[in-house]
């Protein structure tokens, strides 16, 4: 998903303007009436979801990244920590 996330709200706000100006200033098609939107990552987390395979996944093996189609790049850990 390339959504903002409320999660991200203080450092979005922090690089307003950085990010404002990378994304064409407040007439970006990116913003919602010139502002951030979070409300796609907001409508999923608003859900009440359930990882049904944490139970069956090792401690060490549950992570987001990288993806296993990632996993090429190296099978060294100090390696896929720089990606």
């Amino acid at each position: 998903m390339n959504a903002h996330s409320p999660m991200d709200v203080e450092y979005m706000e922090a690089c307003a303007t950085n990010l404002l100006m990378k994304y064409g200033r407040t007439s970006s098609p990116n913003l919602l009436g010139g502002e951030f939107d979070y409300s796609t990552i907001s409508s999923f987390l608003s859900y009440p979801l359930v990882d049904v395979c944490r139970n069956f996944v090792a401690v060490d093996k549950r992570t987001t990244f990288p993806t296993p189609i990632l996993m090429n790049v190296s099978r060294y850990k100090e390696v896929r920590a720089k990606v």
